[in-house]
């Protein structure tokens, strides 16, 4: 009886961890843009951690207006070209290079609207290229202003995808300024798990009532 118990309490530990979810903040490398030599005016340097896929992009200081540190990077399109920044997040992903149907991906960031650039966009594709293939349903567009207001939005994964996963943020229009950028996702459990867990339970029943 103790050890039916004992096995109960086990099992019901494994049950919650099994069904429950939770957001997990992906470590990006470098989302505040504070990894720099920079101390003033601005360059035309791909910030540590990011890989330039299309367009052009920099670091600025931005002279005491931002609410996250002394760096922002902005967003240039060039000669017609977006820019797009992004990093690999494979590796980040609770299970390493998979993306399950259910799966939440939110995304918050601060931008300001500069030069005509109203909108930033965001995806996350399969490879670090303006023509990747996105793993979210399509290319998501969040509209900007100034710092003031931090930006959210949020995806629900429809198709499942195991492989290599890169976040990818840019800008259509003639730049725009981004910084503290966060990335958080919440997977569903898997159903293999569930089910092993069920059984578990089952196997329980004819013990008990022989008992």
């Amino acid at each position: 009886m103790k050890a039916s118990k004992q096995l109960q309490g086990v099992l019901a530990a494994l049950t919650l961890t099994a069904t429950s979810t939770q957001a997990v903040s992906l470590a990006l490398i470098n989302p505040s843009f504070e990894d720099s030599t920079l101390t003033g005016g601005w360059n035309g340097t791909t910030p540590n951690g990011w890989t330039l896929a299309s367009g052009s992009c920099g670091e600025e200081w931005d002279g005491g207006v931002n609410v996250d540190g002394n760096i922002f990077c902005y967003l240039q399109e060039s000669a017609g070209n977006p820019s797009i920044i992004g990093q690999e997040i494979t590796t980040l992903l609770p299970v390493s290079g998979t993306l399950a149907v259910g799966d939440v991906i939110d995304l918050s960031f601060i931008a300001r609207n500069q030069n005509a650039a109203p909108t930033v966009f965001w995806d996350i594709v399969d490879a670090p290229s303006a023509v990747a293939n996105s793993l979210i349903g399509g290319t998501r567009y969040v509209s900007i202003s100034d710092w003031s207001n931090p930006l959210f939005d949020s995806v629900t994964i429809t198709s499942a995808y195991s492989g290599n996963a890169y976040f990818a943020i840019g800008t259509d229009g003639a730049q725009a300024r981004v910084d503290k950028i966060g990335l958080d996702i919440t997977q569903v459990p898997e159903p293999s798990t569930i089910a092993l867990v069920s059984l578990a339970w089952l196997a329980l029943l004819p013990r008990r009532r022989r008992k």
